[in-house]
């Protein structure tokens, strides 16, 4: 009676595992509403920290991608000028290949874009993930732009209507470098990530750009990214990591800067 008790219960375990690992296999990347057929699709967009404690999640994001692309775009926020021109760009960048063509095409059709090589050099919302950036992708050439908090829901949608032209052209990566939630505690911080990318995945602009640096340091950034995956016709935010400051230094009463890396895919390339 006891042998058949226990390979009874031998067997239900048996079955409850092999239940738990087909929920895992079928749960695999269903994150924020993206299914596991969209991994096939191609990447066209992703959201990085331009923190290098961050680093360590950076690069296993960047591990993961397998495509040559030929031009990269990075919008990050103006650290330096928050309140200054709207949208900044540069023609050259010491040791980046910038690709001052594309940036001509730029502010011919949007004259406000203002360029200014000097102010983007110093910019390390720019430099840090262009760092990661062409080191993954050697061949690809560089687009930078900064937002400072005077830009509008409606300069980010006239630019974005324009950049999502160029991927159409050429092989083309779209990359929002912004840090999530400044000068909070671990739980406080990633509740305000919660928030943050529950914005990002509904295309909420209207919430994003109410958001301070407790959220978001540029919603301009983040939202002209999600006016181009929409125009890309993306399947949705597919967050990859949600982490603070305190998880990484492994100091719980750190009261720092919580950081997200999350993708769009596209099925149209």
């Amino acid at each position: 009676m006891f042998k058949k008790a226990t390979i009874v219960l031998l067997l239900v375990g048996a079955v409850s595992v092999i239940g738990s690992l087909f929920l895992l296999k079928y749960k695999k990347g269903q994150v924020s509403g993206v299914s596991v057929e969209s991994e096939n699709n191609k990447i066209v967009g992703i959201i990085l920290p331009h923190h290098d404690l961050a680093r360590e999640l950076i690069i296993s994001s960047l591990e993961k991608f397998n495509e040559p692309y030929q031009l990269i775009f990075i919008f990050a926020p103006n650290h330096f000028r928050p309140i200054g021109p709207e949208i900044t760009t540069a023609t050259q960048l010491s040791g980046l290949a910038v690709d001052d063509a594309v940036i001509s095409k730029i502010t011919q059709k949007i004259p406000s874009v203002l360029l200014d090589n000097q102010l983007i050099e110093k910019e390390h919302g720019i430099s840090i993930p262009s760092g990661y950036l062409t080191h993954y992708f050697p061949g690809a050439k560089i687009v930078p732009i900064i937002f400072s908090a005077k830009t509008s829901p409606e300069q980010a949608e006239k630019l974005a209507s324009v950049l999502a032209d160029f991927a159409t052209e050429r092989q083309s990566l779209f990359v929002a470098s912004v840090d999530f939630s400044h000068e909070q505690m671990d739980l406080s911080g990633r509740e305000n990530n919660r928030e943050t990318i529950e914005a990002i995945s509904n295309n909420d602009y209207e919430k994003l750009f109410t958001y301070k640096d407790n959220h978001i340091d540029s919603p301009a950034a983040a939202a002209t990214l999600l006016k181009i995956m929409q125009k890309l016709n993306t399947n949705g935010f597919e967050v990859w990591h949600n982490s603070h400051g305190a998880i990484l230094t492994d100091n719980p009463t750190l009261n720092g800067t919580s950081y997200v890396i999350g993708v769009f895919r596209s099925k149209m390339f």
